[in-house]
Formats: C-alpha cells, sequence, structure tokens
C-alpha cells in the first residue's frame, strides 16, 4: 500500500495544526478551543509514539508525521506553533526533559 504524498494530510493535523480553514467569528472562544485540541493532539501523539501499545510500522509512521510536522510549523511563526515545533524536535532526543500534559479527563456521564 503506498503511502500518500504527504503524511501531513492526516486527519488529526488537518483537524488541528494544519487546519486550512479559518475559525468562524461567530464561534466563542474558538481560537482558544483550536488552541487547545492542537496541543492535547501533539501532547497525545508524543505520549503514543512511545508506548508499547503501538506496532513498530504505526510507531514509525508517526514518528514521521511529527518530523514533518515541525519544519511546517516554524515557517508558520507566532509562539503557539515556533514552541510546539521546539517541542517536537526535543522530545526524539530527550523525552524526559520535555514535559507532557496528560490527556484531558472526560467527565463521567459525558457522551461517547
Amino acid at each position: 500500500m503506498p503511502y500518500p504524498a504527504s503524511r501531513n494530510s492526516s486527519p488529526l493535523l488537518t483537524a488541528t495544526w494544519r487546519r486550512a480553514d479559518p475559525l468562524p467569528a461567530d464561534v466563542p472562544a474558538g481560537a482558544a478551543v483550536q488552541h487547545t485540541a492542537d496541543w492535547a493532539m501533539l501532547h497525545h501523539a508524543l505520549r503514543t509514539v512511545d508506548s508499547d501499545a503501538l506496532h513498530a510500522p504505526v510507531r514509525s509512521e508517526l514518528r514521521a508525521v511529527l518530523r514533518e510536522l515541525a519544519p511546517v510549523l516554524r515557517q508558520k511563526g507566532g509562539g503557539h506553533h515556533e514552541e510546539a515545533a521546539e517541542l517536537i524536535t526535543a522530545y526524539p532526543a530527550a523525552p524526559d526533559s520535555v514535559r507532557l500534559d496528560l490527556p484531558p479527563r472526560v467527565p463521567p456521564g459525558a457522551p461517547n
């Protein structure tokens, strides 16, 4: 099965860091919610890439996706993107030196 031309076309990245469509102005706190989703996905991806739960080919693909994302974020510029690129670069080199947030806790009774 051939790989896509760009791994960065992943649905997770399209909905978060590589979102192309602007947030509608009438969405309350839209930018804050988008930034939260961006960071939650990135922290979870970095935590997952070191997990024994992934098969080696999947882990390898996830690492490649993250490696390709870092320079794209640096080109976008801005604190949000620059910091994420730095985290992506620093984590594989020294995972213990990077603080990753825990995944958000789903409240009891929340719909699935």
